[in-house]
């Protein structure tokens, strides 16, 4: 029963082992340089005025080359979100989408 436990706590152990590299591995390359991409997720708030209402949307952005997030393409995005509606925006998250 011993020799039984042995063996799948090893097991689980390397299965544990696979599953962090396998993340570190997939992270290790998007820290470097996390919105070198063409598309961008942009999750943002938008707050209506003069109604108290906000509500969450979002938009897939396309670029036309990969280049990292600069205040430049930060204030393009800004730029492409705004509508005649809206008198604020308050960009809650940007992700990275892999074609």
């Amino acid at each position: 029963m011993s020799l039984f436990k042995k063996a799948k706590s090893q097991i689980e152990e390397n299965a544990a082992n696979q599953a962090t590299e396998t993340v570190e591995n997939r992270l290790d390359g998007m820290i470097v340089q996390p919105f070198a991409y063409k598309k961008l997720l942009i999750i943002y708030r938008i707050e209506q005025y003069p109604s108290t209402s906000n509500h969450i949307e979002n938009k897939i952005l396309s670029f036309d080359r990969k280049e990292p997030l600069s205040e430049a393409r930060y204030n393009e995005i800004i730029t492409r979100l705004k509508n005649d509606e809206s008198d604020r925006i308050a960009i809650v998250n940007i992700l990275p989408l892999v074609d």
